[in-house]
């Protein structure tokens, strides 16, 4: 049996860090949580956290891989996080500068085609502001 099928979240966490290089305090800023939770993760203090999606991303790893070493280590393709929280940003500015802003299910909806859109554009010089205020546009008609 793969030792990754037997190896607890804390190991396979440290494990890829290690691969990449990077200290706690690094993993920790580019998951967006604290030190101490991949400490505490690292060493079995916890063996669960809410916050397994964002410490995948940034590792590079699937969240299932991450999870429970099952299925495939390598992250699918995604679009980039800051790109889709500025896209995001964009809708919710430009929603807010209207008289007439649609409601949380038109803007998810709205989300959702920003969403599709970027992973379609694997432009690297896409404006996701620009992306995420056209697909507005587009779809208040």
């Amino acid at each position: 049996m793969d030792s990754a099928y037997t190896a607890p979240l804390g190991q396979r966490i440290h494990g890829r860090r290690n691969e990449l290089g990077w200290s706690q305090a690094e993993l920790a800023k580019r998951a967006g949580v604290s030190q101490g939770t991949i400490a505490q993760l690292e060493t079995a203090a916890i063996t669960r956290t809410k916050h397994l999606v964002e410490i995948a991303h940034a590792l590079g790893v699937s969240s299932e891989w991450l999870a429970s070493g099952r299925g495939d280590k390598e992250q699918s393709a995604t679009i980039d996080r800051n790109a889709l929280h500025a896209a995001i940003s964009g809708v919710f500015e430009a929603n807010q500068s209207l008289q007439n802003s649609i409601d949380g299910d038109r803007f998810a909806e709205v989300c959702v085609a920003v969403y599709e859109e970027l992973q379609e554009s694997q432009d690297a010089n896409v404006d996701p502001r620009a992306l995420a205020g056209a697909v507005f546009r587009m779809t208040r008609s």
